[in-house]
């Protein structure tokens, strides 16, 4: 069983996107990023709204 973090916008520098997103955590992994909540028996956490950053980033960053 997993944690979906559901509804975010997600920020990365590496790939450069902004996108909303589905994210799929595993342990202490990132299992996949979707578009849609992934099937399965998840704990689903909706941060419909919220900024989404992986961490250890400087949150001082220009996004363009």
């Amino acid at each position: 069983m997993g944690i979906v973090i559901a509804n975010g916008t997600l920020a990365s520098l590496a790939p450069r996107m902004v996108r909303r997103a589905n994210i799929l955590i595993e342990g202490d992994l990132v299992a996949g990023i979707f578009d849609e909540i992934p099937p399965g028996e998840h704990e689903v956490f909706d941060v419909d709204g919220a900024l989404v950053m992986p961490g250890k980033v400087c949150a001082h960053t220009h996004l363009y």
